[in-house]
């Protein structure tokens, strides 16, 4: 049983969120392996420890700390024309947020030319979201107005719906977004050749995350507010892994 705000849930113990729409799932539990498709990681210059869920890795910030998973099309959400559903979900706790910004996890190559996705932990406390459209030069984003607090667990889910190019945020369960920026060019990300980069930013002297990442989660389905509810309680509540 969970309580969110006056909202009362009860869960039974088939998980509300299908196996099959979790796409990539990392526990870090020891090694950077996807637990549910074959998007492996390899790591540089982490650590693996202690985290609320058996092991998390250990991003130290400062170039190069980070997972990289090679380019898929199934961590790809759109062609350039159209685009699809989808959400990740993470598991964080960070002692330190660096002035610069902090790069959770992004889809972007190294010089910048191919983007598509990018969550970034702000000098404020707050997470921005923002989806790439490389054909147009745009980007369409959206910013908290909720904080994270610092050397505490908090699950940190982010949601995008096509058919209406929203882009939600929440975290611990809690939704509160800036006004989206939603250029009127903006049509849709593109799929490109970008590797996925957990916990760096690798784009020259911008730093990553520093802190511990206990779950990376991408699914093909935008995440509803009960299902959501469903994982931050699971996860942060019950200290179980959704899979």
């Amino acid at each position: 049983m969970a309580v969110f705000g006056n909202v009362m849930m009860v869960f039974n113990q088939k998980p509300i969120i299908p196996l099959n729409n979790f796409i990539s799932y990392w526990k870090f539990d020891g090694n950077s392996l996807d637990s549910v498709g074959a998007n492996d990681g390899t790591t540089t210059d982490t650590l693996f420890v202690s985290g609320l869920i058996g092991q998390s890795i250990e991003f130290k910030g400062d170039l190069p700390s980070l997972v990289n998973i090679p380019d898929s099309n199934n961590l790809s959400f759109g062609n350039g024309t159209i685009e699809n559903d989808f959400s990740t979900i993470h598991l964080v706790n960070v002692p330190e947020i660096l002035p610069s910004n902090s790069r959770l996890f992004q889809k972007i190559n190294f010089d910048n030319s191919q983007r598509e996705y990018a969550c970034t932990l702000r000098s404020n406390g707050t997470v921005e979201f923002a989806l790439i459209d490389t054909i147009n030069n745009v980007v369409s984003s959206v910013v908290t107005n909720n904080t994270i607090s610092l050397n505490t667990w908090h699950v940190i889910i982010t949601t995008y719906e096509a058919s209406t190019k929203k882009i939600e945020i929440s975290i611990d369960g809690v939704f509160n977004n800036n006004v989206q920026n939603l250029p009127n060019s903006y049509v849709a990300m593109s799929n490109s050749t970008a590797d996925l980069i957990i916990g760096n930013d690798v784009r020259f002297q911008r730093a990553g995350t520093k802190g511990k990442i206990n779950v990376s989660s991408f699914l093909n389905i935008k995440l509803t507010p009960e299902q959501v509810a469903y994982a931050v309680d699971k996860l942060l509540i019950n200290n179980q892994h959704l899979i």
